[in-house]
C-alpha cells in the first residue's frame, strides 16, 4: 500500500508540473493570439481589396479595348419643308408687357395702402 501511495504522489507531482507547463504555454498562446487575430484581419481586408482592384482592372481593360465612337448618330437631320419663323420677338414683347402690368399693379397697391398704419393692424389681431 505504501508503494502505491508513493506512485500516486509521483503521478500527482508530474501532473502538477505538466499543468504548470501547459498554463505557461497557454499564457504564451494568449499573448500571441491577439497579434495573430490582427494579422488575420489585415490579411482578409487586403485580400478583399485586392479582389476589388482586380475587378476594377478587368472593367478598365474592357472599356479600353472597346471601340466607342466619339459621335453617335441618333437620327439623321431632315431639311424642313416649311420654314418656321422664330417667335423670340413675341416672347420678349409678352414678357415686357407682363412685367409692366405687374409693376403697375404693385405701384397701385402700394399707393392705395400707403397711409394705413400696418403696426396697429398687426397688433390688433393679437
Amino acid at each position: 500500500f505504501r508503494d502505491s501511495v508513493g506512485v500516486y504522489e509521483v503521478r500527482v507531482a508530474a501532473a502538477q508540473e505538466e499543468l504548470k507547463q501547459l498554463q505557461a504555454r497557454l499564457d504564451t498562446f494568449g499573448q500571441g493570439l491577439a497579434e495573430v487575430l490582427t494579422y488575420t484581419r489585415q490579411y482578409q481586408e487586403a485580400n478583399a481589396k485586392l479582389s476589388e482592384d482586380k475587378e476594377k482592372l478587368k472593367q478598365y481593360q474592357a472599356v479600353y479595348a472597346a471601340n466607342i465612337p466619339a459621335l453617335i448618330l441618333v437620327e439623321e437631320a431632315e431639311v424642313p419643308l416649311i420654314k418656321s419663323r422664330p417667335f423670340r420677338a413675341l416672347i420678349v414683347l409678352g414678357s415686357v408687357l407682363l412685367t409692366l402690368f405687374l409693376l403697375l399693379a404693385g405701384i397701385l397697391l402700394f399707393e392705395a395702402y400707403r397711409d394705413l398704419n400696418w403696426q396697429s393692424v398687426y397688433h390688433a389681431h393679437e
